[in-house]
């Protein structure tokens, strides 16, 4: 597709005039690396055109918008990568910026719809609760050390020496990360787990030898590096999750398994696994499949994914791919800490397409969201966030 022919259907595209044919084409487009920055570029400029609109005079638009359509193309750096699918236009942001310098005598810009903030939310942060094998819990939070028998921890990453292996009884640990948290977790065979906010994971101090070393993720997402057999004397390692078997040799891979969903996703990013419910038919996963296991029928079935974009998480972004506002704001309330409520119980299904960061603050993002259109605005009161 020429550039030209692309530009035309990214303003139809934010116009909502696009045909379902024309959206096919862009969507082949975007999968083109330096096309998708390209459309990143248009979102931008977007966004900084509509957040300085309500504090610029008109006799200063033309050249705010000039100066940020040439400080995009004379730099690179990195910002809030936003794609929307939505009904706000680019193009009519523009054309509303040109109808403003061409009124004579106004010198007012309409103020936008009030937003109501009450409480600030802050991004997830290192912290968990260790519970030790008689019950005993102690909170691990961030810059906070902990030495404990063959573990300890410097308040971002809990280690487990590796001693010598003996066939006394296992002894396990719980870790559990709260709503906005998470916690890196070495095993003592050297595998490494980054746990994601809202989770629970249950393993052994230590391994026993000539068995196959097994955790138990009770319930969240957490990515797992594992280390191979060779480096543990032949023994394969197995992640359990419920009625959800993992067979690994040495591997990295994501589970996704919380609780108010109704499926688990296991996304292989290297390496190979086998994968089983319920004593079912089980299936080899090689890089970029997806697992899907239904929590209801214990259906299993594989598919081909943007490992990318399903692992996001651990590179500290949020990437959302067509996904509804329902499935957002629970990622969003998992991280920040929050609940959300919908006014409009319409606004569930809407659709919305971005790349953020997980270090902004949580209203800069309801900001960017309602700046699209999709919400008009929101509403924060006792801990609580009600879209409208």
């Amino acid at each position: 597709m020429k550039p030209e022919e692309a530009h035309v259907l990214i303003i139809k595209y934010f116009n909502s005039s696009i045909t379902a044919a024309e959206l096919d084409c862009l969507n082949e487009w975007l999968e083109d690396e330096h096309n998708r920055k390209i459309f990143q570029s248009w979102i931008r400029l977007n966004y900084a055109i509509n957040f300085n609109m309500t504090q610029l005079k008109s006799n200063r638009i033309a050249s705010f918008i000039k100066g940020n359509i040439d400080a995009l193309e004379s730099k690179r750096r990195r910002v809030i990568h936003l794609r929307i699918a939505g009904v706000v236009s680019i193009a009519a942001s523009i054309l509303f910026g040109i109808f403003i310098l061409h009124q004579k005598g106004r010198n007012t810009i309409e103020e936008p719809l009030q937003i109501v903030e009450n409480n600030k939310f802050q991004p997830g942060s290192s912290k968990a609760i260790l519970q030790l094998e008689d019950g005993v819990s102690i909170t691990l939070d961030k810059d906070e050390k902990l030495v404990l028998g063959n573990a300890e921890s410097d308040g971002e990453l809990l280690r487990y020496s590796d001693s010598i292996r003996s066939d006394k009884a296992l002894v396990y640990n719980v870790l559990t990360i709260p709503r906005g948290g998470y916690y890196r977790l070495e095993l003592s065979d050297g595998s490494k787990v980054l746990l994601n906010a809202d989770s629970r994971m249950r393993y052994p101090i230590q391994f026993r030898p000539n068995e196959s070393r097994e955790v138990i993720l009770e319930y969240g997402e957490a990515y797992f590096d594992i280390s191979p057999a060779h480096k543990n004397g032949g023994d394969g390692f197995q992640v359990r999750h419920s009625d959800q078997l993992i067979v690994v040799t040495g591997t990295e891979f994501n589970i996704k398994a919380y609780q108010e969903e109704e499926y688990v996703y296991s996304t292989l990013s290297e390496g190979q696994i086998t994968i089983s419910a319920n004593q079912g038919r089980a299936f080899k996963l090689v890089p970029g499949d997806q697992a899907i296991l239904s929590k209801m029928d214990h259906n299993l079935t594989v598919k081909t994914v943007d490992v990318n974009t399903e692992i996001a998480w651990i590179k500290g972004d949020f990437v959302f791919r067509r996904r509804s506002l329902e499935e957002i704001t629970k990622v969003l309330g998992r991280w920040y800490n929050v609940e959300f409520k919908f006014e409009n119980e319409a606004l569930r299904s809407k659709r919305f397409t971005g790349e953020l960061s997980r270090d902004q603050k949580l209203e800069t993002i309801l900001k960017l969201i309602t700046n699209t259109q999709i919400i008009e605005n929101y509403e924060i009161d006792a801990g609580k966030i009600t879209l409208k």
